[in-house]
């Protein structure tokens, strides 16, 4: 079967969940899909489930007068302890106000305000020009930090910003539920002819905030075919496949990965990270890798299929996405990710919002970097 008649319905499967966010029944669909074309591919798929604790929200929404405006928490950072915390709305970070940020157009950064030890509690306002919440990765999922953080959708922007300009009182309450649950990762191993070798390893995520489709699609798309390709035609060195729940909560899937498999990072030959977005319509792709020999290679390749590469991760400077694990860790890698004008939006969608036909020429010159990767000695 030609490679294009698998990409389509894959695309069309994954749209089909309305989220994919860890620890959620979606999540859980999302691992047992890809069980299910991993056998339909004829190679044998690991489900790797492991205990987490979800935060499901009970209240989360600003209180200005009788208005209420609902929005979504930061999973990392502070609660109002069941009740709520009020204070002034300002546009500045002033003592025992609420601020409410515009990072399209303000002088504090959303990172200096969670570091303050003075705000009752911070509104960001979601920066994409269209209506719909955007939301922001819990990047410190486990290890909570800050004020209580509420983010917003756009169309909240000029009443919101409006008070804050008048200094009006407001109350914010965010209160989370923890609930305890399994998440999984999806991992597959095809032996090389020379498994004494050290292994290549790739890596996706396969979690996001809603479908999401555009941002993870890019990936799944180049996983599976890499997959697709190794069972026809033996690798020389062992390969790894994971596909990986938490992407959007610090990583918390690939994490549990590493630490399960602790001489990897640093031993295998190398990682290849199939990152965010460069699945979506006008995505700018970007080059991630610790070698430049590694990026010249996937620049050739994409170059000859008529993909143009926006801008590069240097070796030495620390990546995006999941490759920044393996970064931490000394170990050798690469990356393809990119921009996405509907990134973390619900309408991320793949009607609206994927490139097919870019993606499969991104897929055929990922296939031919991945070929030479995984049979060098």
């Amino acid at each position: 079967m030609p490679l294009d008649d698998h990409c389509q319905p894959w695309i069309a499967s994954w749209d089909a969940s309305d989220q994919h966010r860890t620890g959620t029944a979606g999540d859980r669909q999302t691992s047992e899909w890809l069980l299910r074309v991993v056998s339909s591919l004829g190679a044998k798929a690991e489900l790797y489930e492991f205990p987490f604790i979800r935060k499901d929200v009970r209240t989360a929404y600003l209180q200005i007068a009788h208005m209420n405006y609902e929005g979504f928490p930061m999973f990392d950072g502070g609660t109002t302890l069941g009740g709520d915390s009020s204070g002034v709305l300002s546009t500045t970070p002033d003592k025992d106000s609420i601020l409410v940020l515009d990072e399209s157009n303000s002088d504090t950064s959303l990172e200096s305000a969670r570091r303050s030890q003075e705000l009752k509690g911070v509104v960001v306002v979601s920066n994409l020009p269209i209506p719909g919440l955007a939301l922001l990765n819990a990047d410190r999922y486990g290890q909570p930090y800050g004020p209580p953080v509420l983010q917003v959708p756009s169309e909240s922007k000029q009443e919101l910003l409006g008070a804050a300009d008048s200094n009006r009182h407001a109350s914010l309450s965010i209160v989370l539920d923890d609930q305890d649950t399994d998440a999984s990762n999806v991992e597959v191993t095809i032996r090389g002819i020379r498994s004494d070798l050290a292994p290549v390893v790739f890596m996706t995520p396969k979690s996001s905030w809603y479908t999401s489709t555009a941002e993870r699609i890019g990936g799944i798309v180049c996983w599976l075919e890499c997959l697709r390709h190794f069972v026809q035609h033996p690798p020389t060195r062992d390969v790894i496949f994971t596909a990986n729940t938490g992407h959007e909560l610090g990583h918390v899937g690939l994490s549990r990965f590493l630490d399960t498999n602790p001489q990897l990072t640093k031993c295998a030959h190398l990682w290849v990270h199939f990152g965010a977005n460069f699945g979506a319509t006008d995505s700018n792709v970007r080059l991630q890798s610790s070698s430049e020999n590694h990026l010249s290679t996937m620049r050739s390749r994409l170059q000859k299929h008529n993909v143009s590469v926006s801008s590069e991760t240097k070796p030495g400077f620390r990546p995006g996405g999941e490759a920044r694990n393996i970064f931490d860790g000394g170990g050798e890698y690469v990356s393809i990710l990119g921009s996405n004008k509907l990134f973390h939006h619900p309408d991320d969608r793949f009607s609206t919002n994927v490139d097919l036909p870019r993606l499969l020429r991104i897929r055929s010159a990922m296939l031919e970097c991945v070929q030479h990767w995984a049979t060098s000695v």
